[in-house]
C-alpha cells in the first residue's frame, strides 16, 4: 500500500513535535543546566532497512538513554491505531 498525503502530513507532524522538544530542551540546558558533552550529543543515522541503524544504543553504555525514533515504527503505530481488530 502507497502512502498517502495524511500519513505523509502525520510524520511531518510527528517531525515538528520532535523538533519541537528539543528546542525546549536547548532552551532548559541554556539557562541553568550545564550539560555533558555527551547529553549534547545529536545523533541522526540514516540507512537502508536492516543496516543497524539501532544498534549505536548497546555500544554506549556510559551514555544517557537515546530516542530512537524511525519511520517504519511510526507508520506500524499509525497502521495499528488505524485498524478495529
Amino acid at each position: 500500500m502507497a502512502p498517502t498525503l495524511d500519513d505523509v502530513a502525520s510524520i511531518k507532524d510527528l517531525i515538528n513535535q520532535l523538533q519541537v522538544r528539543v528546542e525546549q530542551m536547548e532552551r532548559s540546558l541554556r539557562n541553568g543546566g550545564q550539560a555533558t558533552p555527551v547529553e549534547q550529543l545529536r545523533m541522526i543515522l540514516m540507512g537502508p532497512p536492516g543496516a543497524g541503524k539501532k544498534e549505536p544504543q548497546p555500544l554506549t553504555p556510559r551514555a544517557p538513554p537515546l530516542h530512537q525514533q524511525s519511520v517504519m515504527d511510526s507508520l506500524w503505530r499509525w497502521v495499528a491505531n488505524s485498524l478495529d481488530w
